[in-house]
């Protein structure tokens, strides 16, 4: 009999806990408001220009999200290799002057890094432009709010190791200019 009692008194003062957070939400989501602060997804304008739009789907291309649609070709980098590999707490090897880049199974990465990237060139290079051409913005899927699909956050990742990746190849084949 006790034990319920005690429960009942735990639950209850956490009950009106939760509450009084919740009231401090609000009355903090308020005030904000009140200053001109947005405070939902729902008060931004995620609409861009059709030139961003254009930016944004080449960018796009370059990706694995491009997968989703069968008409768009594949990722230029199915994965990104390992570039820092580290020998002690505060040393690492210098990956781009090795003359073998080992994957986990023991083949030499350097052909296939210089085939996909030079199969790829064209891609690459727009994306390159793209990138470097103006501000980066893309819609949100389905709209802005809540609800919203953001797939290309993660898979900008892979446009990123895909630069990193070419840089590092070029500093491997000597070419400095181009890294």
């Amino acid at each position: 009999m006790g034990i319920v009692a005690l429960v009942t008194v735990c639950a209850v003062l956490f009950s009106r806990s939760l509450n009084t957070e919740q009231r401090a939400l609000e009355e903090t989501r308020r005030s904000l408001r009140q200053q001109g602060f947005k405070t939902d997804l729902s008060d931004f304008d995620f609409s861009t220009s059709d030139e961003l739009r254009a930016r944004a789907a080449v960018l796009a291309t370059t990706s694995r999200a491009a997968l989703t649609n069968r008409a768009r070709p594949e990722p230029v980098l199915r994965e990104a290799p390992t570039f820092m590999r580290p020998i002690e707490s505060d040393a690492a090897i210098v990956v781009w002057q090795l003359d073998r880049l080992y994957d986990y199974s023991g083949h030499d990465l350097w052909p296939e890094l210089r085939d996909r990237l030079t199969t790829n060139q064209t891609r690459i290079a727009a994306a390159r432009q793209a990138s470097l051409s103006g501000p980066i913005r893309f819609e949100p899927i389905g709209g802005p709010g809540m609800n919203a699909l953001l797939p290309y956050l993660a898979e900008f990742k892979n446009l990123v190791a895909t630069f990193k990746t070419q840089t590092i190849l070029a500093l491997h084949d000597g070419d400095i200019d181009s890294a």
